[in-house]
């Protein structure tokens, strides 16, 4: 595989980036700290392995 076309299906499309960030702003999670975001992380996982 080319590193072009790896570039490509690893970034997200410009499309995709603006929903993500339209999502952020309504649930308003786009203020959340590095720290904050770790913890959101750790307890998905602690609750997807119950």
């Amino acid at each position: 595989m080319s590193i072009r076309n790896y570039a490509r299906l690893a970034a997200p499309e410009p499309e995709v980036l603006r929903l993500i960030g339209e999502e952020s702003l309504r649930k308003e999670t786009d203020k959340l700290s590095s720290r904050q975001i770790d913890r959101v992380i750790a307890e998905a996982r602690k609750a997807a392995r119950r």
